[in-house]
């Protein structure tokens, strides 16, 4: 509900900034580029509802994305993509995938080695990498995903496309 309440509220003020005869082309544009946006976000936001586990709410990404993208999507609608802090978490985050998809998780290493959630910033302390992982293949996986038919991790290029999973800190 918060979130329909926020959109509603952005797309008013959008509307209204994008009627003051004072704004330049430019700026039209830009305000019609976010009116766009968050259209799309309205209809994304109807398709799934936020699933509760735990005092945290979970939102699974429609169409797969590369990791930043997801993360850039999650931000928009008032999350950020999955941090998994233990293995009951990871158990149950699986019951909610699709089969045969995998799904961005928050981790990364963009410092190679140095695995951290993008949330926090908080070095990963529990983690469920598959046997192998993390492997940095080729030398660029630096983003993690989940597998769908196991409870494990691995690690890809951040511009491969898969679906994602937002999670926020409070629930309405």
């Amino acid at each position: 509900m918060a979130a329909i309440t926020l959109l509603l509220i952005l797309t008013l003020t959008v509307v209204h900034v994008c009627c003051l005869p004072c704004l330049s082309d430019k700026s039209k544009k830009i305000f019609e580029k976010t009116k766009k946006t968050l259209d799309g976000l309205e209809k994304e936001l109807e398709k799934k509802e936020w699933k509760t586990y735990k005092d945290h709410c979970y939102y699974l990404g429609g169409d797969p994305e590369t990791w930043f993208t997801a993360e850039k999507k999650c931000r928009q609608i008032g999350g950020y993509l999955v941090k998994i802090d233990d293995s009951s978490e990871n158990v149950w985050l699986k019951t909610q995938f699709s089969k045969g998809t995998h799904y961005w998780i928050g981790l990364t290493d963009l410092q190679e080695g140095h695995f951290r959630w993008s949330y926090d910033q908080e070095k990963a302390k529990f983690t469920a990498w598959n046997r192998g992982e993390p492997g940095n293949a080729g030398g660029n996986e630096d983003c993690a995903a989940h597998h769908y038919h196991i409870d494990t991790w691995f690690d890809a290029p951040c511009h491969n496309k898969y679906n994602w999973i937002c999670e926020r800190n409070f629930c309405n």
